[in-house]
């Protein structure tokens, strides 16, 4: 999930990269009616992750617990933990 539009484009090669690694990634805006439906469907049996800016004002709406996320963060919630990942620095993956 992310707030940011700019997000996409930003982590079109680590979605690449995390789909020839057979991972199942599905991300789109927070507004979107798709990806809200998609996130209630699987709520419980999924993995969610927030990545970068908007968690402040979006987050709360399907269950993250952090507050904020910075434009270089993932936030990734799994069996009611969050774990804070760093996916870059200065614009390069890490």
């Amino acid at each position: 999930l992310y707030a940011d539009p700019g997000v996409k484009k930003q982590i079109g090669h680590l979605r690449q990269r995390w789909e020839r690694e057979g991972i199942c990634l599905y991300s789109g805006l927070v507004e979107d009616a798709r990806m809200q439906q998609l996130v209630q469907e699987h709520r419980y049996d999924g993995t969610l992750c927030w990545i970068g800016a908007g968690m402040e004002e979006h987050g709360y709406r399907y269950g993250f617990r952090s507050n904020s996320c910075t434009k270089e963060e993932m936030v990734v919630r799994m069996q009611g933990e969050e774990h804070r990942i760093r996916l870059w620095k200065g614009g390069k993956d890490e």
